[in-house]
């Protein structure tokens, strides 16, 4: 639940009513031990919203099948309630993706280009954002932002490494100063 599928399901009805409802697909567990009849109310209120053909569940799939649905989707979205760390926006910022994010800090913090935050509560909100990229969608722009994400990747993991290094480096020195 705290994935908030639900406020997408949401949006997708009102694109629906406006008949531009896109394909979503869902990837992931779909059963969770802290919520076991979340995923059947999902299906029942996209059946009930008349949009389940156009919201795909998947389940836990390969991870490279995984990376050829995010690189031909159109944008990816992340509707969280709260997150640690977004794995999701490391990897589109990796693809040059396009992103639609709950306005959460850490979304905020990972700071993605070419990223429109939405309150997680708005599903109005939502779907004016998915409407907005399924209309400046542009196939060569993507490829230009695919190539230049690419480019950017070595940089970006090296970046990555020494920022991990220089945390490790202070770990250690601070629990030797603690020791004495």
């Amino acid at each position: 639940a705290h994935k908030n599928h639900i406020v997408v399901a949401e949006a997708l009805a009102l694109l629906a009513k406006s008949g531009s409802a896109p394909l979503v697909v869902s990837t992931g567990a779909m059963q969770d031990y802290r919520n076991p009849g979340f995923f059947e109310s999902l299906k029942a209120r996209l059946e009930q919203a008349g949009v389940a053909e156009r919201f795909r569940f998947l389940g836990l799939i390969p991870y490279p099948e995984v990376a050829v649905l995010m690189r031909g989707a159109v944008a990816m979205i992340n509707p969280s309630l709260f997150e640690g760390w977004s794995t999701t926006v490391e990897e589109a910022k990796s693809l040059g993706k396009r992103l639609i994010l709950s306005g959460l800090g850490v979304h905020r913090e990972q700071a993605p280009e070419r990223s429109l935050f939405f309150d997680p509560g708005d599903a109005a909100q939502l779907a004016a954002h998915m409407r907005q990229v399924l209309e400046e969608h542009d196939p060569r722009a993507e490829l230009e932002a695919q190539r230049a994400a690419a480019l950017a990747l070595p940089e970006r993991k090296r970046r990555y490494a020494l920022e991990y290094e220089e945390l490790a480096l202070r770990v250690v020195q601070e629990h030797r100063a603690r020791r004495g």
